[in-house]
This record gives C-alpha cells, structure tokens and sequence, in this order.
C-alpha cells in the first residue's frame, strides 16, 4: 500500500512542477507547490487506503495488521502531515486557501461528517459522486495549485483537461473497488451499471478528453503528453474486465498518471 501510494504522490508532484513551469512561476515556488503536492496527495491517500482494505473476502483495516506495519503507516501520515504544515507556511494565501479546499475535500471524502437522512456519511457514500470528486481533487492538486496566481480563465482549459482523464481512471479504479464497495454497500457506477458499461464510460470520457485537447489548443508539451498518455490509457481501459488482476489496475492505471508527470517534464526540457 505505501509504495503505490508513494508513486501516486510523485506523480501529482510532477505534474504539479510541470504545470508550475507552463505558468512560469520561478523555480522555487514552482518546487515548493510540487512539494505540497506530494506530501499532500501522499497523507490523503493513505490515510483513506489505511482505513479499509479488502482480504480474502472481509474487510481489514491497519489494526488487523501486525505492528511494525500499522506504526509504519501511521507514522509516515504524522510525518507527512507535519511536512506538509511546514511548507504551507513557506507560500502566500492563494496557495493556502486552495490546500485548505482539497484538505477538506479529502476529509469529507472518506470520514463521515456530511448529514444525510439522519446520520452523517462519507462523501464518497453518495452515489456516483465518487469519480467525479477524485477528477476534482486530482485536477485542484495539480492545475490549480500550481497557477494560483494566474486568472481562472486561463487556468480552466487544463483544470477541464486533467478533470476528465482523471474521473476516466476513477471509474476504472470503481471496477477494481467493487468488493470493498460492496462490504461498505456503498453504491458506485460500477455497482449500478456493472462492468462493461462502466469501461465503455471510461472511455468515452478519455474521448472527451481528446477532442477537448484538439479545442482547447494547448501548450506543445501538455497537448504530446497528455495525447500520448491518452492513448496509452485507452489501450489499457479496454483489457479491463471480470478477471483482471491487481497488477492492471495498480501498475497500469495508477502509472499512467506516473507517465503524465515524467513525459511532461521530459517534453518540457527537451523543448527548452
């Protein structure tokens, strides 16, 4: 778990950067947001993965693991949120109203504090909500962090990009969750619509995404690398089914974010 958490964080923290660089902030605020990304991305994910895991068949959590594991997770979310702390007090107030928006999307997300027909739930207990929230925390941590100092109109045509083609992996990572959704009968797509329909929707939504590129005429290297990483993701989305295992979606679906963070840095610099 913590080392496919520490990949997802990376690749916020590079696609941070990279977006950083597009709106020409200098290079040290451009790796202090990316920096944030990642201690940011790294403590949400795995606060929510330690929580509650499916094992042959029932539901764990850390505490069912042996210690060393269970302190080995809780210390690296102490760790992580202190660093996380100090680096906020390094930045202006955009930046911290923005961190203080995701922060609490992400708390929302996964502890119950929203009241819904006489008791409180997680966000992610309302149906279909789930993708969607994902796309928008991806694309605040990555897009709108790192130009918050430049307009929203000139921001919202990467937000919307990055937006899609993260709800697109959100729906697959549904089918992956399906039994950890069924234990907590927490109605998803993919529960509701089955399999195939949920893959289909995936990729119809990575369509989208590449007919909003070809409108929105975006910079060289965000337009290469998020064709190529589209593409890619099709490929994979359409090898998803019943038996697919583990391997699939976290190697697969969970890099592809990866490849976006290291192809558009690699694009930058060869451009330049």
């Amino acid at each position: 778990m913590l080392f496919n958490t520490f990949l997802l964080a990376v690749a916020a923290a590079l696609l941070n950067y990279g977006y950083s660089r597009i709106f020409n902030n200098s290079v040290e605020l451009s790796r202090l947001t990316a920096a944030i990304s990642f201690f940011a991305t790294y403590s949400a994910y795995a606060l929510m993965r330690s929580r509650l895991y499916i094992h042959e068949g029932e539901q764990k959590t850390i505490f069912h693991t042996n210690k060393a594991y269970r302190y080995s997770v809780l210390g690296s979310i102490g760790l992580s949120g202190l660093v996380l702390l100090y680096l906020l007090l390094q930045v202006g107030s955009a930046q911290w109203i923005i961190v203080s928006i995701l922060g609490v999307a992400s708390l929302i997300y996964f502890l119950p504090s929203l009241p819904r027909q006489g008791k409180f739930v997680r966000l992610r207990d309302i149906p279909y909500l789930k993708s969607a929230w994902v796309g928008f925390t991806w694309a605040g941590s990555c897009v709108v962090l790192a130009g918050a100092s430049f307009p929203i109109e000139q921001r919202f045509p990467y937000v919307l990009e990055m937006f899609l083609f993260v709800t697109a992996l959100a729906l697959v990572y549904d089918i992956r969750d399906m039994k950890m959704d069924t234990a907590e009968n927490h109605l998803t797509v993919a529960l509701k619509l089955g399999i195939d329909p949920t893959r289909q929707l995936s990729l119809a939504l990575i369509l989208c995404d590449m007919v909003w590129l070809m409108f929105m005429k975006p910079v060289l290297p965000v337009f290469i690398m998020a064709m190529a990483t589209n593409i890619f993701t099709l490929l994979l989305i359409s090898r998803i089914n019943e038996r697919s295992g583990e391997g699939l979606f976290n190697h697969g679906i969970d890099g592809s974010l990866l490849l976006r963070g290291v192809l558009l840095l690699s694009i930058q610099y060869l451009l330049t």
